[in-house]
């Protein structure tokens, strides 16, 4: 069963690293350049798997849901964030990406590039 909780398995997460790693790969060959904040607050995951080449459509399923899966848990397992609370955490630790704590919105393929990939903050 996998740990959701506070602390969790911290080791166990860096085997999920090849997950993340594998999307980034796929998103950054898709985009080819630097995002803005807006770009990467206007497109989603779902954006990214639709802008696949047809060759890389099942590489890119896989890998994107093998990446929901790690930052889903993963997130959950980080209650401090810059010393300070999580903001994408509920009381109970369950990850909530609305920051209204209380809808429980974890990531999906329509959630903004924003949680994923940093942006080009100069060219905002």
């Amino acid at each position: 069963a996998e740990d959701e909780g506070h602390g969790g398995d911290r080791l166990g997460l860096a085997g999920r690293l090849a997950a993340v790693q594998e999307w980034h790969q796929l998103v950054y060959r898709v985009v080819q350049r630097g995002l803005t904040r807006s770009e990467v607050a206007s497109l989603t995951h779902q954006n990214v798997l639709e802008r696949l080449p047809p060759h890389l459509e099942e590489t890119g399923k896989r890998a994107f849901a093998a990446y929901q899966e790690a930052f889903n848990t993963g997130l959950a397992q980080i209650p401090q964030f810059a010393c300070q609370r999580n903001p994408f955490l509920t009381e109970s630790g369950a990850v909530d990406l609305s920051g209204s704590k209380g809808t429980g919105q974890k990531l999906t393929a329509k959630t903004p590039l924003s949680f994923s990939v940093p942006s080009d903050e100069s060219s905002a």
